[in-house]
């Protein structure tokens, strides 16, 4: 499948919205959040949509999310690399866009965005890569459960998990 400007519009305007909405102001603007969500996740990792040929098996997924009590950004780390998102007030999180150079030589751009929720997390990773016979689109969807506590209200009550 080759993508046309429309495709590219599409990943910029969603890349865009994505990045909108993880843009901090100054660090005193900031909202506090609603939900307490660091901690150890599993789970599991599935296809939702492959257009860039046959890929491997995905792996068990664990997720070992770090935040500071009352904070808007929180770190997860997948075991293969850590992404800085912000955490919305209704438990929503995204990354700022990824683009970056394998050292196969493609070029990548990768959107990652979802919902916290008191006993888990779903994500859906968009990935675009740029090849040298075409671009191609895949998207896996991120399911896992927490494996302690479950995620809490924030102390000031500013919201509730889903």
């Amino acid at each position: 499948m080759r993508y046309t400007t429309i495709g590219r519009v599409w990943l910029a305007t969603t890349l865009a919205a994505v990045g909108e909405s993880t843009c901090p102001r100054k660090p005193g603007d900031l909202p506090e959040a609603a939900i307490l969500v660091a901690g150890i996740y599993s789970g599991h990792r599935e296809w939702i949509e492959n257009h860039c040929g046959e890929r491997t098996v995905l792996e068990p997924l664990t997720l070992v999310i770090a935040q500071e009590p009352g904070a808007v950004s929180a770190t997860l780390n997948d075991g293969h690399a850590t992404f800085n998102g912000s955490l919305g007030p209704d438990g929503s999180y995204a990354i700022v866009p990824i683009s970056a150079t394998l050292n196969t030589g493609i070029h990548f751009e990768m959107a990652l965005a979802g919902v916290f929720t008191r006993t888990g997390v779903t994500l859906r990773q968009t990935v675009i890569e740029h090849r040298a016979a075409g671009d191609c689109r895949y998207v896996i969807e991120w399911v896992a459960d927490k494996q302690e506590a479950p995620n809490a209200e924030s102390p000031s009550g500013a919201g509730r998990p889903r």
